[in-house]
């Protein structure tokens, strides 16, 4: 078929001057090559001063380039979309974070970083670092790549996504494979600028690149196009290379060949200048028959390319695993209908090292600094979190807060060192410790309030939220309750049997009605409080007190601080406050201690808050197991603290009546049990002697 290309189309170096001499010389009506940016800027403006269509096969043609030369036209599809693919592969094996390696070969080198952010965006996959390679004409571009290595090995993050041509990959990967980095535990992925030219590397080369998995372009190289196109090409370049045993073409041969084809059948037409080609450029197609698929141009470049080869490097060469396509996933072989999106699915991957499972894709950092986690010593509620210190000066964080905190961490896909330092101050203080750096979290019973989050963020609350007002409780029954199971029934019924039967009743009666009792609370709502001028308490260095001075509107002077759930309980026990305000998940924990004395009244108050993590140890359950078994263990301590005079002065009376009711049955019962039996034995006899 290269036999039929028209004679206005000649194989020519690249640059200025010859694109000059091609144009002033040859007349040639057409340019095409040009495989950098650098090229395409030089002979794009003499050939669009000459009015001579320049077809690049450079795939990154950016937009200002073509807007500023008009006769400009990208030849070779978009290969970006592969970022795509590349995020498929980081979240099929559940890699949360991989290392960016790229080659600064020229200024579109870095246009593939914004598409990368963009396919990563929302993916909850995230770049923990970007290396930037010097070229290697740089003379210093040795010792800077071994120190980028020696520094990415102290990190913790193994995945490596590399972007950069195949002679820097090759020393990347030889002086990885030097430092130990081709190893169980690391992983390698490369993008099609290194893999499209794998085919060109010899088989000792290979054995130090072991587990690499790449994204290739694609191209239908078992078609009858490609094989026809593949025999003259190897016949061609044995006479051309001798020295060079592979022989075989490769993506830009495929692509070059297509675009030489749209521009052949361009120019067939007859009277065609340079205006009239690229006018009919858009509507040429190979119908398919293209040895890279479908080619269609719009806006002077084809539509980008949507399917990828997956490559593995194995041994002395690499195989195929299957492709990975836009709006159809990983498969075995291209445009299935199904969305599969397991790597998985493609049979098994040779990783470096070749563990028998998918690396994790992290390991234990030699320099990472640990997270420094503040921790409150103020806190009432020590089950919640406490920080113990031993005679030697050393410190233990405990409590619910500082376990879960801990478990999340177990949950993270990658390791996360961290460090608690406790602080003393309010809580307000310690969030605003996280915004000025001092802290890089908080652990501990912080409530979520709007006005924090001006100085950090939050977890999804895993308490109550809300403010709750406690105050002692009052019995709603009064002293004569007792009475009031003599019902007429039942003195009916104690004359009509006998009084000791009715008496049993009685009983029955009043130990239900006492067991029932009802409490109720002494105060009923806030606006009570507020318009009795009552004392109303709080815990000492929360945020309670500003919602009770700004929201619920309490004088400053009717409120006090406490340091801890007894002096809560002293106080108002002892009336000196006549409510106490508590953050929901307190309320629980004191009203579960003291469960007979006091109890939540009114409405709870929201304070806001929005919801961001902990959802894996919520779903599980963990997060219910530890609740219960840290915080929900609390028993009441004042099971027998409320004795009302009523119920001492009910007791005696009930006990009286009980006492003298039996004494009386009892004589009588036994009186007449003897009056029965002696009259049974004696017959009449008895009357004779009733006067004894």
């Amino acid at each position: 078929m290269l036999d039929l290309l028209p004679a206005p189309i000649t194989i020519f170096g690249h640059g200025r001057n010859a694109a000059t001499y091609l144009i002033n010389t040859h007349k040639v009506e057409a340019i095409l090559g040009l495989q950098t940016l650098e090229e395409v800027v030089s002979v794009a403006e003499v050939g669009s001063e000459a009015q001579v269509p320049t077809f690049s096969l450079f795939d990154s043609v950016p937009e200002w380039a073509l807007d500023r030369w008009p006769f400009l036209v990208q030849a070779s599809p978009s290969q970006f979309a592969q970022m795509k693919a590349v995020v498929a592969i980081l979240k099929s094996c559940e890699w949360h974070r991989f290392t960016f390696i790229y080659e600064d070969i020229n200024s579109a080198s870095t246009q593939v970083i914004p598409h990368l952010i963009e396919a990563i965006k929302e993916s909850g996959v995230e770049m923990s670092t970007i290396v930037k390679l010097s070229s290697l004409s740089s003379s210093s571009s040795s010792s800077l790549l071994l120190e980028e290595l020696e520094r990415i090995k102290t990190e913790q993050c193994r995945v490596f996504l590399v972007h950069a041509t195949l002679e820097m990959g090759i020393r990347l990967f030889q002086n990885a494979k030097n430092m130990g980095m081709m190893e169980r535990g690391y992983v390698w992925i490369t993008t099609t600028l290194f893999t499209d030219l794998l085919h060109t590397v010899n088989s000792s080369t290979f054995s130090m690149m072991e587990g690499i998995v790449g994204l290739g372009s694609f191209f239908l190289d078992t078609s009858l196009q490609f094989q026809d196109f593949s025999t003259k090409f190897q016949k061609k370049f044995k006479i051309e290379q001798p020295e060079e045993d592979n022989n075989m073409p490769g993506i830009f041969a495929a692509q070059a060949y297509d675009a030489t084809w749209i521009v052949a059948l361009a120019l067939s037409e007859k009277n065609t200048s340079g205006q009239k080609l690229l006018e009919r450029v858009p509507s040429m197609s190979l119908n398919g028959n293209g040895i890279t698929g479908e080619v269609q141009f719009v806006d002077r470049k084809p539509a980008a390319s949507h399917i990828f080869p997956i490559i593995n490097v194995i041994g002395k060469y690499y195989r195929e695993l299957g492709f990975w396509s836009e709006g159809h996933g990983f498969s075995e072989v291209i445009n299935r209908t199904t969305n599969n999106t397991s790597l998985q699915s493609l049979g098994y991957i040779f990783w470096p090292g070749r563990p028998l499972h998918t690396p994790r894709g992290w390991d234990i950092s030699t320099n990472v600094n640990p997270l420094r986690v503040g921790v409150p010593t103020m806190a009432m509620f020590k089950k919640f979190v406490e920080v113990i210190y031993d005679s030697d000066g050393n410190f233990t964080c405990t409590g619910y807060s500082v376990e879960l905190f801990k478990e999340m961490v177990k949950q993270l896909p990658y390791y996360l060192p961290y460090e608690f330092i406790p602080f003393n101050g309010t809580y307000d203080q310690l969030v605003e410790k996280v915004y000025l750096k001092i802290f890089d979290a908080v652990v501990g019973d912080v409530s979520v309030v709007s006005r924090r989050y001006q100085y950090a963020e939050f977890t999804h609350p895993y308490t109550e939220t809300g403010l709750v007002m406690v105050v002692p409780v009052a019995s709603q029954h009064g002293q004569w309750l007792f009475v009031k199971p003599f019902t007429l029934g039942m003195w009916a019924l104690t004359v009509m049997i006998h009084i000791y039967n009715g008496f049993v009743c009685y009983t029955a009666s009043l130990t239900s009605m006492l067991t029932v009792r009802r409490l109720i609370p002494k105060v009923a709502d806030f606006e009570t409080l507020k318009n009795t001028n009552a004392i109303v308490g709080y815990g000492r260095g929360a945020h309670v007190v500003r919602y009770l001075e700004d929201v619920l509107h309490f004088k400053p002077s009717n409120i006090r601080s406490f340091k801890s759930p007894e002096e809560y309980a002293r106080a108002l026990r002892s009336g000196e406050i006549a409510a106490v305000f508590l953050e929901a998940p307190f309320t629980k924990l004191f009203l579960s201690k003291y469960c007979k004395s006091f109890m939540a009244a009114g409405p709870t108050f929201g304070d806001g808050g929005f919801a961001f993590a902990l959802l894996n140890i919520s779903e599980s359950g963990t997060l219910r197991h530890m609740e219960q078994r840290m915080i929900g263990s609390e028993h009441c301590v004042d099971l027998e603290s409320i004795h009302d005079d009523y119920e001492s002065a009910t007791s005696t009376v009930a006990l009286a009546i009980y006492v003298i009711i039996s004494l009386r049955n009892h004589y009588w019962i036994e009186g007449r049990s003897l009056v029965t039996i002696i009259s049974d034995v004696h017959g009449n006899k008895m009357n004779d002697n009733s006067k004894y």
